[in-house]
């Protein structure tokens, strides 16, 4: 059978029917046309697209922009693409074309410019998304008409203090718009030295520190196999979550997990840099699994075609949704928690609650019951993979046996709680 991954980048024809198919992946990619050599679309994860043409001229390597998708039509691209060509045959290096830049960009042309050039360049899927949220509904809104030359502080302090109820977004907002001003000077949009964002105080922060008690990992193992028995929710989330509780990895890190990544014999998950949320930072990453979380995968019936754990609806593709699925199980948990406490008593305010818990908590639930249960920092973060591969040799008194054990005593006390319904 083909594998799908690589199917999706054979080169063929490009047409306007073959490039409206493509979609955004993780990293950005090249579909090839078969017909002109070095021509091509980049698919950025943000789902822009853009012609391209790579060539080699005098022994050098080069690229060169042609336009946007849809901006630019298939036909205009070629045509651009043959010109190129015939200037790189007479030894001369093409010249993008390029429409007429405006001679005093505002904060939104700024920040169009920031999320193509940097951010989706340089930054994870998650990260994009987060810089784009903050920039597109909080920041275009107050400034985005504004000349970017024109900003001063007054108005970054302005805005950043519109948003004083969400202490921790509003400080997010000013460091992305530090960076992007940052960037504004370097692309000649400002003077040097007049980032607006120098020297505005940070609002404090409350850390949350939030995780389940061993009484509401009861409760919601309960539901988990309620979901599970009735169907009411799609099992690839159900597992998924198991997995997230007992492995202690990241949301994407699980539900974008495929089965090459996956060592039962090992008992570890393996991600490479590409993969996981630090990887430009930390290189690949291992996460250990522990027998309540090899229960889970063996589980998992395996759908043939399909690289990843937990399937999704879409064909071949990764189960998504699992933010709505989990409001819903933690709404099923307090009113069966409020149901329950009735029969006992009237004092309602008695009952549990997890409407607070955010998926990422099941990550902090791992980690806080591993610290509870004897574990250091240093064990609950190579737990966690923050170790680089490269650097484990740091770590030698932790080995693989030593983090496997401190696993194992985690799922131990979880796994028993949130997997009674699960069969290898």
């Amino acid at each position: 059978m083909a594998n799908p991954e690589k199917d999706a980048r054979t080169p063929q024809k490009l047409t306007k029917r073959v490039i409206e198919a493509l979609y955004p992946e993780s990293q950005a990619y090249v579909l090839w046309d078969t017909e002109i050599r070095g021509f091509g679309i980049r698919v950025l994860p943000s789902g822009t697209m853009t012609f391209v043409l790579k060539y080699v001229l005098h022994g050098r390597q080069a690229w060169v922009n042609l336009g946007r998708f849809r901006e630019v039509t298939v036909d205009q691209a070629r045509k651009l693409a043959k010109t190129h060509r015939g200037s790189i045959a007479q030894g001369e290096a093409p010249v993008p074309i390029q429409s007429t830049p405006k001679a005093s960009p505002n904060v939104s042309d700024l920040i169009a410019r920031f999320l193509e050039d940097h951010v989706e360049a340089k930054r994870a899927e998650g990260t994009q998304r987060g810089y784009r949220r903050i920039l597109t509904q909080c920041v275009e809104p107050v400034l985005g008409k504004m000349l970017v030359r024109e900003v001063t502080s007054a108005e970054i302090s302005h805005l950043h203090n519109k948003m004083k109820a969400t202490p921790r977004q509003a400080n997010l907002a000013l460091s992305i718009l530090r960076k992007m001003f940052k960037c504004a000077e370097l692309w000649n949009l400002r003077p040097p030295m007049t980032n607006p964002c120098i020297g505005i105080e940070r609002y404090p922060e409350t850390k949350r520190e939030r995780y389940l008690s061993l009484n509401e990992l009861l409760a919601l193992g309960e539901v988990l196999d309620e979901c599970q028995r009735d169907s009411t929710e799609p099992l690839s989330a159900l597992l998924g979550i198991r997995l997230l509780l007992l492995t202690g990895a990241r949301h994407n890190e699980v539900m974008k997990l495929r089965w090459r990544q996956v060592d039962l014999d090992g008992m570890v998950l393996k991600l490479a840099s590409t993969e996981h949320k630090s990887g430009t930072k930390t290189g690949g990453k291992l996460i250990t699994l522990n027998e309540e979380a090899i229960k889970v995968l063996k589980a998992v019936q395996r759908i043939l075609g399909n690289p990843y754990v937990f399937p999704g609806k879409k064909v071949g593709g990764y189960f998504v949704g699992l933010q709505n699925v989990w409001e819903r199980i933690r709404e099923r948990v307090d009113a069966r928690e409020a149901v329950a406490v009735k029969a006992r008593t009237k004092k309602s305010q008695d009952a549990l609650s997890i409407k607070d818990v955010r998926i990422h908590d099941l990550r902090h639930t791992f980690a806080s019951h591993a610290v509870i249960n004897g574990a250091d920092i240093k064990m609950v973060a190579t737990l966690l993979g923050h170790v680089q591969l490269s650097s484990a040799h740091r770590y030698a008194h932790l080995s693989q046996e030593a983090r496997r054990q401190s696993s194992n005593v985690v799922g131990g006390v979880i796994g028993p709680l949130i997997t009674r319904k699960v069969q290898a």
